[in-house]
């Protein structure tokens, strides 16, 4: 039998979305001003170890994050 009915939903005074490209660019700008360096090259390596993840790039840089 065919209704026009929903199945369901979840409705909330506070519900809310998101575009991700301006979140991400939103969460770098406010990252940038609390001190973090932003630059441009090619990851081209990844190491994971039990406490930290490093990356590596073409142009020598590496970069390390323990949390």
């Amino acid at each position: 039998m065919f209704t026009d009915r929903a199945a369901g939903a979840i409705v909330s005074p506070d519900a809310a979305d998101a575009d991700p490209l301006q979140l991400a660019r939103g969460l770098l700008k406010l990252a940038v001003t609390r001190g973090a360096r932003q630059f441009d090259a090619e990851a081209v390596a990844f190491d994971s170890a039990v406490h930290s993840v490093g990356v590596h790039f073409e142009d020598g840089r590496e970069i390390e994050a323990r949390s």
